[in-house]
C-alpha cells in the first residue's frame, strides 16, 4: 500500500499524494476525507510534511484494536509457557525456542528482556 500511494516512487507520501488516494486513505485509516490532513500531521513524527515508511506503519497500526485486555492476555499465555502465572527466563526461552535464541551461552539477552519488560 505505501509503494502504491508513493506514486513518484521517493520514499515518501506526500500532502499531494495524500489527496490522490483520498478514498482508499479514508478507508484504511477509518478517517473521513476532511480528516486527512490531521492524519498527515499526526503521522508526520519528523514534521517534515512527509510520512516515510516508518512512520505510515506506525500510524497503520491502530494500537486501541491491538492492545486489548484479551489480546494483552493472550500474548501472556503465549509466553508463560509454564503457566504459573510469570513470565520467567524459561518461559521466554521456550517462547522463543529457535537456534538463534538459544545459541546465547548465558542469560544475558534474557535477563535485559525481562528488566525492558518488568514493571516490578
Amino acid at each position: 500500500m505505501f509503494l502504491e500511494w508513493d506514486t513518484d516512487n521517493d520514499g515518501y507520501i506526500s500532502r499531494s499524494e495524500l489527496k490522490r488516494h483520498l478514498k482508499e486513505v479514508s478507508e484504511t485509516f477509518n478517517v473521513e476525507p476532511p480528516d486527512i490532513m490531521a492524519l498527515l500531521r499526526a503521522a508526520d513524527a519528523d514534521k517534515d510534511g512527509l510520512i516515510d515508511y516508518t512512520e505510515f506503519i506506525t500510524a497503520a497500526f491502530d494500537k486501541r484494536k491491538l492492545l486489548t485486555e484479551p489480546m494483552i492476555i493472550q500474548a501472556f499465555k503465549l509466553l508463560d509457557c509454564d503457566a504459573d502465572g510469570t513470565i520467567s527466563i524459561n518461559d521466554l526461552k521456550n517462547a522463543f525456542n529457535s537456534a538463534t535464541f538459544n545459541s546465547t551461552s548465558d542469560d544475558t539477552l534474557w535477563q535485559e528482556m525481562l528488566a525492558e519488560a518488568d514493571a516490578n
